[in-house]
């Protein structure tokens, strides 16, 4: 049969599937039903940023370390992706949202795009050691003083003193 869809284009269509009801428009139909469904705030569902504010919110409800901790979204944020997209802006490619205070909320002033190296930084099990005026964490220890991080740790964690763990060689007990 030849049929003329609501939107107005001309298809051909077998009776059995016009009469059993299976085809009821020209593809039309379809197409809109996918775009509602992948499509919010006027954008793919797949998009970056998109995907960034749905992961940040997810996170704050389904992971015990963040609702333990008490750390939310914002009001502004929590349920208007177009005001996170005003303040936060796009999502750069090889970046992914980090909280400057690590123990504060997802807010304006405290998020910014950052790329993995910045975010393994800003961690809670990085432990910064200060010695002869220097303040680093131990991973700039052991680039610095080509000791593996792991030695640094252990030698502290056993309660040596800063100076003695950041030697290359073992001292005499």
């Amino acid at each position: 049969w030849e049929c003329l869809c609501d939107c107005g284009r001309k298809t051909v269509v077998i009776g059995s599937s016009l009469r059993s009801g299976n085809t009821q428009s020209c593809g039309c139909f379809k197409i809109e039903q996918t775009k509602k469904t992948k499509f919010k705030h006027g954008r793919n569902t797949g998009d970056k940023t998109y995907m960034s504010w749905c992961a940040m919110k997810d996170r704050c409800k389904t992971r015990k370390s963040y609702f333990e901790r008490n750390i939310t979204v914002c009001d502004r944020w929590e349920n208007d992706f177009l005001a996170f997209l005003a303040d936060m802006g796009e999502r750069p490619a090889g970046t992914t949202i980090d909280r400057i205070d690590n123990n504060g909320n997802y807010m304006p002033g405290n998020c910014h795009w950052a790329t993995p190296t910045v975010q393994n930084r800003n961690k809670r099990n990085n432990r910064p050691i200060s010695h002869n005026g220097e303040t680093l964490l131990i991973s700039d220890w052991e680039k610095k003083l080509g000791l593996n991080s792991g030695v640094i740790h252990k030698r502290l964690k056993r309660g040596w003193p800063v100076k003695k763990a950041l030697m290359r060689r073992r001292l005499a007990a």
